[in-house]
């Protein structure tokens, strides 16, 4: 896998979580509040500026009360 292809699935991750978001109504604020990772790193992940590391992931994934394979169950479609 090159680089630019697996950029281009973490950001596709990222889009399924933010849905995810969307759908229970959560806020970036409220994000970082249940995961303990600051909005500011958090808008930088969603904005696709940075690529979070498996260990947010599994944070963001937690907070959102879901598990991370769903996400890449769903990245996989």
């Amino acid at each position: 896998m090159e680089i630019l292809e697996a950029q281009k699935l973490c950001n596709h991750l990222v889009d399924l979580i933010k849905e995810d978001m969307n759908q229970k109504h959560v806020s970036n604020y409220m994000l970082a509040q249940k995961s303990g990772i600051s909005e500011a790193h958090l808008s930088y992940i969603f904005n696709h500026k940075k690529q979070p590391s498996f260990y947010i992931l599994l944070m963001i994934s937690k907070a959102l009360d879901t598990k991370l394979s769903y996400f890449m169950e769903r990245l996989e479609k």
